[in-house]
């Protein structure tokens, strides 16, 4: 199971000096480029493709070539290709194929310059609760009303991070200390 803390980082509040949040799990990957929410699960493409369970952070599969990071140049997107099959795509990287329920290797090849037929990017709705804005120091969340509501902050910034998208009731996002955060409301 993932943790609920993680070296680098810390959850901070807001103008009000309470948190409306805590983290719900933490993990942290090899240069994670992209994650995706399917049901339970979230997809995160790093050095591997892990599907960890939205609740607890448990890893529910992970792909993983054989001694070698699968790597990108950026524009990573996951998706599906039919019901039983998640599809990773790397424009001029690699083209990956896996099954949806076990993670098992189904075909890798290389990514050409747009999507192949039958591929279907999984939507990355923006937070409901809260606007988010990720810089490479701190990712703030503020309430509508433009008050900042909570900042993560990152001690050791190493990659771009993501875009928070809304998961469940929560909110999935990877800092650039390379941590995959998945956010819960206090409640």
């Amino acid at each position: 199971m993932a943790k609920t803390t993680a070296d680098g980082l810390r959850l901070l509040p807001g103008d009000d000096g309470t948190l409306p949040v805590r983290i719900r799990w933490v993990d942290v990957r090899d240069i994670p480029e992209a994650i995706a929410v399917d049901g339970g699960l979230l997809y995160v493409m790093a050095a591997e493709l892990t599907a960890y369970d939205l609740k607890d952070g448990s890893v529910a599969w992970m792909y993983e070539e054989e001694g070698v990071a699968i790597e990108a140049d950026g524009g990573v997107v996951i998706g599906l290709d039919g019901p039983d099959v998640v599809r990773v795509i790397a424009p001029f990287n690699y083209d990956l194929r896996v099954d949806r329920r076990t993670g098992r290797l189904l075909s890798m090849g290389s990514g050409g310059d747009e999507p192949a037929a039958g591929f279907s990017p999984l939507p990355a709705p923006a937070p409901t609760q809260f606007r988010v804005s990720s810089g490479l120091e701190e990712i703030v969340g503020r309430w509508p009303d433009g008050r900042v509501a909570w900042r993560l902050a990152v001690s050791d910034p190493f990659v771009n991070p993501t875009n928070a998208v809304q998961a469940g009731d929560g909110i999935a996002l990877v800092t650039a200390g390379q941590h995959i955060v998945v956010l819960e409301p206090v409640t």
